[in-house]
């Protein structure tokens, strides 16, 4: 028999965030120009792209 869990939260399935967004440690790309911006603590806010200023970013995958 399989157990079906309820599915997870938009944020957490597409895993996007935007500048202000406090969603860990890791890596995350801005979805506009692909720069990483690394985050070292869970208290550390996403700040705007260094690179080109945009605010939508993805977590990287295994990071």
């Amino acid at each position: 028999m399989v157990a079906w869990s309820e599915p997870a939260s938009r944020k957490e399935q597409t895993m996007e965030y935007k500048t202000g967004d406090k969603p860990g440690e890791g890596a995350y790309r801005c979805k506009h120009c692909g720069y990483v911006v690394r985050l070292a603590s869970d208290k550390e806010a996403l700040p705007a792209c260094p690179n080109c200023g945009h605010h939508e970013f993805e977590k990287v995958k295994g990071d």
